[in-house]
C-alpha cells in the first residue's frame, strides 16, 4: 500500500516570488540570486554549491555542473538563463578555474545563506502572504525542486541521480512518498 504525504515545499510561484525580491543591482544580492537559482535548478545541497569550483562548470553548448558530495560526483544540466548568470559572475569577479565560484575573503557559509534566504522569504511573504508558506528553509529549495520534477513526470531513477541519493527509497522519502508493506 502507498500513502502519499506532502512535505513542506515551495510552489513554483513561491520560488519565483522569493527570487523577485532580490535586488540585482546590489552585488551581494546578485550573488545570492545566482546561488539560490543554482540550488533550485540543480537540486543541489548547499554544501555542494558553496564548494563548486569554476572548473566544475562547463558552459559550452551543453552547459552542466559537476556536483560533488563525499565520494560521489554527478553531472546536472544548466539552463541558458543560469549559464548566462554564471558567465557574468565569473567574468565580473575574474575567477580562475581552480577557484571556488562563490569565494570572497571568507568562503560563504550555509548559515550566511540561511540568514539571507530568511530575509528574501520575509520580503516575499509581505508582498504575497498567501503564497509563501510559513517556514524558512534553504533546504526547501532542494525539496521543492525534487517535488516539482516528480510532479512533472521525471522518473524516480533520474530524480535519485540528480539529487545524489544512493537509492530510490531515499528519494521517495525525500519527496514524501511513504511506502509501507501491506500485511
Amino acid at each position: 500500500m502507498i500513502f502519499g504525504k506532502t512535505n513542506n515545499y515551495y510552489s513554483i510561484e513561491a520560488i519565483e516570488a522569493v527570487l523577485k525580491t532580490i535586488n540585482l543591482t546590489v552585488p551581494i544580492e546578485k550573488k545570492h540570486f545566482l546561488i539560490l537559482s543554482l540550488l533550485y535548478e540543480t537540486g543541489a545541497r548547499v554544501n555542494e554549491i558553496i564548494h563548486v569550483k569554476v572548473e566544475d562548470i562547463d558552459l559550452s553548448s551543453n552547459p552542466h555542473i559537476k556536483l560533488k558530495s563525499l565520494n560521489t560526483t554527478r553531472t546536472v544540466s544548466l539552463s541558458n538563463q543560469v549559464t548566462k548568470l554564471i558567465r557574468q559572475h565569473i567574468t565580473t569577479n575574474g575567477l580562475l578555474d581552480n577557484q571556488r565560484l562563490f569565494y570572497r575573503a571568507l568562503n560563504i557559509s550555509c548559515a550566511e545563506l540561511c540568514r539571507y534566504l530568511g530575509i528574501y522569504i520575509k520580503r516575499a511573504r509581505i508582498k504575497h502572504p498567501n503564497l509563501i508558506p510559513d517556514f524558512d528553509s534553504i533546504r526547501g529549495f532542494r525539496i521543492s525542486r525534487a517535488n516539482h520534477l516528480h510532479q512533472a513526470g521525471l522518473s524516480m531513477e533520474e530524480l535519485c541521480y540528480m539529487l545524489g541519493h544512493k537509492n530510490t527509497n531515499q528519494t521517495k522519502r525525500y519527496i514524501g512518498i511513504l511506502y509501507h508493506a501491506s500485511s
